[in-house]
């Protein structure tokens, strides 16, 4: 049930922008962005798809704006969350709530986490 930004429909057939002035792209932290797409080079109306950790997205090849985005679902948002932990990117505030806890609470916690994220996960489906 993945969400997809809705494909521009008028592009302009210019010659594309070189990505470093594109300003979608410059709003974009390296750490958030998962792909980037390049336009096909041979159709004048494709554009560069972009995924980052917040939602799918757009971008003009030719005047490097952001044409589309589409935020991600609760799915998806609780796999950031997950990828999150798993690069240990937001590893230290659990490390810092869990220095209080005892290791009997600290599994408690996680169950009780567990629990709301797929409850939440079967309400989306």
């Amino acid at each position: 049930m993945n969400q997809v930004a809705r494909f521009p429909q008028n592009i302009n057939a210019t010659p594309q922008i070189q990505l470093i002035n594109a300003e979608a792209l410059k709003q974009i932290q390296l750490g958030d962005l998962r792909e980037l797409t390049f336009p096909y080079l041979g159709d004048p109306n494709d554009v560069f798809a972009i995924s980052t950790s917040s939602g799918e997205s757009y971008m003009g090849p030719t005047t490097g704006e952001m044409l589309s985005f589409l935020p991600h679902n609760l799915a998806r948002q609780t796999y950031e969350f997950i990828y999150m932990l798993h690069t240990g990117k937001g590893l230290w505030c659990l490390c810092r709530f869990t220095k209080k806890l005892r290791l009997q609470e600290l599994v408690e916690v996680l169950q009780i986490l567990k629990q709301l994220l797929v409850s939440n996960l079967l309400q989306d489906i």
